[in-house]
């Protein structure tokens, strides 16, 4: 999981996007956005009768998703996203997430070229392993995201947004049992992804 910002640091890094904010026209914005991951890990820690086992592959992943937007007058976004990712495991099985993110984004300035960082959190479900659940029901999980880029303004009302994202996602606990021994697996897949993006706006 992405190791928690500390409050000092989350508290800096807003007042530096409230020393740095614009004047645009606030408004509505509506998006497609696609990546591809440079960076993916799959983590699985179990524990059974008191011992504690971990394992850990490389894993990669695309994703394509849509996205809807407000812009405040500071030139800022708050963005709510579906997003599915496909993700490609080592033994070249593929799966899919699917779930909403809940996006800030800190935007500088208002000239034709943006840079950006933005922090969010999303809910998410891994599809197709309702088999492995005692409640017969899809794995779900939390997602925590970090990303850092830039908006481009190519006309009044389109614009362009290319990005690194680091992203997390934790899942429910996974409990199993064989009638004789209980475990319980903790699962997390994580990955670092160039995004590309572009919005008509409002």
């Amino acid at each position: 999981m992405i190791k928690p910002i500390s409050a000092v640091t989350l508290f800096s890094l807003a007042a530096l996007s409230l020393n740095t904010q614009a004047d645009v026209e606030p408004g509505v914005y509506l998006g497609l956005d696609l990546s591809t991951s440079l960076t993916g890990t799959a983590k699985a820690e179990a524990k059974d009768n008191g011992s504690t086992s971990e394992a850990e592959a490389d894993v990669d992943a695309s994703s394509v998703g849509v996205y809807l937007g407000y812009r405040f007058a500071s030139n800022n976004r708050f963005q709510i996203s579906r997003t599915s990712i496909d993700v490609e495991l080592e033994n070249n099985d593929e799966v899919t997430f699917s779930g909403t993110d809940f996006d800030w984004h800190f935007v500088y300035g208002d000239e034709q070229v943006q840079p950006y960082w933005g922090l969010g959190f999303g809910f998410y479900t891994y599809e197709d392993t309702a088999f492995i659940s005692r409640d017969n029901e899809d794995l779900t999980g939390v997602s925590f995201q970090l990303r850092g880029g830039i908006k481009i303004d190519v006309h009044e009302h389109v614009e362009l947004d290319m990005s690194y994202r680091a992203k997390s996602i934790v899942w429910q606990t996974i409990e199993i049992s064989d009638g004789y021994n209980d475990a319980k697996v903790d699962l997390r897949h994580s990955f670092g992804s160039l995004n590309f993006g572009v919005a008509i706006k409002f």
